[in-house]
């Protein structure tokens, strides 16, 4: 993330968020960069933050902790990232 975000807004991010997912493959490691583009946004508050594109029911990354001492739920739509990260990530038994 570039510059400042808002706390509990959500604001318009476009290209001041890129999503970066790093890939292990033998002895290299792939990098896939994501940027957003017009219309992403971002919430950001004490309990969630979630990517999401013109409205929330279209999310790309979702992390939420519903209450102090709980576990963090993590949601990330791996095929707006690319197809690759997306199979590699299935083929590796993750699911996001």
């Amino acid at each position: 993330m570039r510059g400042e975000i808002a706390w509990d807004d959500d604001p318009l991010v476009n290209d001041n968020v890129v999503i970066c997912s790093f890939l292990p493959q033998s002895s290299a490691t792939i990098a896939t960069l994501r940027p957003c583009t017009a219309g992403y946004r971002l919430h950001c508050s004490n309990n969630l933050f979630q990517l999401y594109n013109k409205h929330r029911g279209d999310t790309f990354v979702f992390v939420n902790r519903p209450s102090v001492g709980t576990e963090v739920s993590i949601s990330v739509a791996l095929q707006k990232i690319s197809r690759t990260v997306q199979r590699v990530s299935q083929s590796r038994g993750l699911s996001c």
